[in-house]
């Protein structure tokens, strides 16, 4: 409870700070000379020349505009932003974290690119987990930038020796793991390994069946992990997790309960942001630079994956496991609920049988619920 008090008083503090800093107007007008943004250090030492390129790509359509690219580091950049928002010399485009983006949507610290949305290059095909982190009750305030996926790792000289190949389907994957666990089952041993309460994993069941973990209905939130879907996903992960194991050496996708289908995952990655006081239409042109076509397949070709499905290859197996992916609830109090355990509570009580999988969630659901609405 101590800390949910602290974490709300630091969220006044930058509501408040914020807002000081849009009361005083952003300009319509292109006025700037330069701009100055913000990247990660990864983009500075994985790949300058996209960076460089883009940069150019926007000199040259803005001659006598400078831009100023200052690389940080993930541990310190949001303190630093702090104190560039308390000082009024916010960059005009910043990097974020898609789980960093929450906290400064709500605040007020983004200027709104809702209506320009479309004016970015594959805005209607962006990966789902990466949108879903930049907007904030049904506006937009960030642009995808790119995104790294998860896979499962598994022992091929085990499956080879139990005869199986890699699953296509749960169903298949969970019979799998059985075979796995009858042919080399002994203490210790378990043929896929998840931890109990690793609430990452069994949201992706969730929305693989079509659940939610929180909905916004009428402007508040609803708790949606008893709905038919959502309890239909954590029966199927509880299933699943009983039949568990572990593996290692090589990846694949996990498959989902549809044929053809991969199971969504919770993506990594970045999105950009332009930053109140910022000047918007310069910062909104360098983004579009940067993540065009040219700038995204750049990207992928540097290993990473870009922002969008309609550059997919298929033959990339980490592009295959981001194809479906989900985020959490947008809302201004979910820390409060992963601070609060809900998830993980829930979890460890229809695990061991202390309720069942439909009570479990309808008392997530309800905490859910209180905890998002809180003003």
């Amino acid at each position: 409870m101590k800390r949910r008090k602290l974490i709300a008083v630091g969220f006044v503090a930058l509501a408040a700070l914020v807002f000081a800093i849009a009361a005083g107007g952003v300009s319509g007008a292109t006025k700037a000379k330069s701009i100055t943004v913000w990247l990660q250090v990864d983009a500075q030492s994985g790949w300058p020349d996209v960076v460089a390129s883009a940069t150019n790509a926007f000199q040259n359509a803005h001659p006598g505009v400078s831009v100023n690219v200052q690389y940080q580091s993930w541990p310190t950049h949001l303190q630093k932003f702090d104190a560039t928002l308390a000082g009024g010399n916010a960059p005009d485009v910043i990097e974020m974290g898609n789980t960093e983006m929450t906290k400064y949507m709500a605040a007020g610290a983004f200027q709104d690119l809702t209506a320009d949305k479309g004016t970015f290059a594959n805005a209607s095909t962006w990966l789902a987990g990466l949108a879903a982190s930049g907007r904030y009750n049904g506006h937009v305030y960030g642009v995808p930038y790119y995104a790294g996926s998860r896979v499962v790792t598994y022992r091929t000289d085990l499956f080879k020796k139990a005869g199986i190949k890699v699953p296509t389907t749960l169903a298949q994957y969970t019979a799998d793991a059985r075979r796995l666990d009858a042919k080399f089952g002994k203490q210790g041993f378990s043929p896929v390994y998840i931890a109990g309460e690793d609430w990452y994993v069994a949201m992706g069941f969730v929305f693989d069946y079509g659940g939610n973990i929180a909905t916004r209905v009428s402007g508040k939130w609803k708790g949606a992990l008893n709905s038919p879907k959502s309890v239909a996903g954590l029966t199927a992960f509880k299933n699943f997790f009983n039949a568990a194991s572990h593996g290692s050496k090589t990846t694949f996708v996990m498959p989902s309960h549809t044929k053809g289908q991969v199971m969504p995952g919770f993506l990594g990655g970045s999105d950009l942001a332009v930053p109140v006081g910022a000047d918007k239409a310069l910062a909104e042109d360098w983004i579009r630079d940067f993540t065009s076509n040219s700038a995204e397949k750049a990207l992928e070709a540097k290993g990473n994956i870009p922002n969008t499905t309609s550059l997919f290859n298929p033959t990339k197996i980490n592009e295959r496991a981001a194809a479906r992916s989900w985020f959490v609830p947008t809302a201004k109090h979910w820390v409060d609920v992963e601070t609060g355990n809900v998830l993980r509570t829930m979890l460890a009580e229809l695990l061991t049988g202390k309720y069942s999988v439909k009570q479990a969630a309808t008392f997530a659901s309800d905490n859910i619920t209180s905890t998002l609405n809180q003003s």
